[in-house]
């Protein structure tokens, strides 16, 4: 059994971990101190179409 991402999967990776480190890091700091889900990075993550990722298809 063959368990190596797909060429999808890498290419998916290899987004959210560019996302992660060039939009989400320099706001890390500020949204772990907020008490709710912080706005800039729902909204990142809604700019960049990753939201969908979160919501079943059902």
């Amino acid at each position: 059994m063959d368990f190596s991402f797909t060429e999808e999967q890498q290419e998916l990776r290899n987004r959210v971990r560019h996302v992660a480190e060039n939009q989400i890091a320099p706001i890390a700091e500020e949204a772990d101190e907020s008490p709710t889900v912080h706005a800039g990075l729902m909204a990142i993550l809604a700019n960049e179409g990753l939201l969908k990722y979160c919501v079943p298809e059902e």
